[in-house]
């Protein structure tokens, strides 16, 4: 064997070395950059969650890692937005959607823009986030992202179910879970069955909500969606007077971890209570009732009660303030607005299959 071809053996070994020194780096970081993410995250309301955030930014920034920088981005917008700090939760947002769009990666675009939206509509800010919904529609017509056109259909949903326009916020549900199973059937829809189930709770439409369970527990395997769903059908079930089937799915609710339910703890503390009043001990039940944060969640879960205690007077006491919070989000007229925006959706799934067929038939001319 030449000293040439040795030398040129040797070289190659050299790079490819350093090539799997690099992979392993790139390996040590990526676990460091999770474990350091997760555990910012989960104190992300907290101080120390923010300045871990802050550290992780940091380490992105100096390790030019383009995804792990925005999504370091979410500690900070998720601590302002609790926080209801106005300046710095807009900084965030907008910082995260511009880093986004820089590196490619829409799907930070439009987390980001969800919370923008729930926040605006927690404030009553309805007009406020109908004109930045409608903003969005102008880089949707300019890609055409699936993703997008799911999400703004669930986000004018979401404008008009804090509105207290429970019917259309339905539709508009609707129309994003079909256009979701035709053309992004891997998505985790747990947010939309979440508000179409809260829509139906605050319409007392009880078998529409338990039809609704019944069909996505049917075919969802996301562990929380199938949360979701199973505590919505619980709620249902009770209101409906199946206490046998009642059990069956609080047996069921309580072989889950108490974590599956974050995002449903509301209705997953009502159903507690029914399952209280099921069992006879209705003194705590009471107490478990008027403990509940949400208004309108506790006047109902009153509503039960008093029926179940059959305190008609006090039923009606409570079901009358129900529709007086209820009107209270209707006052605010933005239908006009809504209508725009949900033409230009419109507009923009027939320009996304436009495009589509035409790629497609490009790719059999080829």
């Amino acid at each position: 064997m030449s000293i040439r071809l040795l030398k040129h053996i040797r070289l190659l070994l050299t790079i490819a070395l350093v090539a799997v020194v690099g992979m392993l780096h790139a390996q040590t970081s990526n676990s460091q950059f999770d474990r350091l993410f997760k555990k910012a995250f989960a104190q992300r309301y907290t101080k120390q969650g923010l300045q871990w955030g802050d550290s992780l930014l940091t380490m992105a920034r100096q390790q030019r890692n383009r995804k792990e920088e925005v999504r370091a981005m979410i500690i900070p917008m998720h601590y302002y937005y609790l926080h209801k700090d106005d300046k710095k939760f807009d900084k965030w947002v907008a910082t995260m959607q511009q880093k986004a769009l820089q590196y490619n990666m829409q799907d930070y675009y439009y987390y980001a823009l969800t919370n923008k939206i729930y926040y605006m509509v927690k404030a009553r800010q309805f007009h406020e986030a109908v004109d930045y919904l409608r903003e969005a529609q102008q880089y949707d017509k300019k890609t055409i992202q699936p993703y997008g056109i799911f999400l703004s259909y669930n986000m004018l949903g979401v404008i008009y179910h804090y509105q207290g326009d429970y019917p259309q916020a339905l539709e508009s549900f609707k129309a994003s879970m079909d256009y979701a199973k035709k053309n992004l059937p891997k998505i985790v829809l747990e947010s939309t069955y979440r508000e179409m189930c809260a829509c139906y709770r605050k319409t007392f439409e009880f078998e529409k909500l338990l039809n609704l369970t019944r069909q996505g527990l049917a075919v969802e395997k996301d562990e929380q969606t199938v949360s979701v769903l199973l505590v919505n059908k619980a709620y249902a079930l009770f209101l409906l007077g199946k206490d046998m089937e009642f059990y069956v799915a609080c047996n069921r609710l309580e072989k889950m971890p108490e974590d599956r339910f974050r995002k449903s703890i509301r209705v997953s503390n009502a159903v507690k209570a029914f399952k209280m009043m099921a069992d006879g001990q209705y003194e705590l039940a009471e107490k478990s009732i008027q403990a509940l944060k949400d208004p309108e969640e506790r006047e109902m879960a009153l509503w039960v009660y008093y029926k179940r205690t059959k305190q008609y007077a006090k039923a009606t006491q409570a079901l009358r303030e129900i529709y007086i919070q209820q009107a209270k989000a209707n006052m605010i007229d933005v239908e006009s607005s809504m209508a725009d925006i949900n033409a230009q959706i419109d507009r923009n799934v027939l320009e996304t299959s436009k495009r589509q067929a035409e790629n497609k038939n490009k790719t059999e001319e080829k």
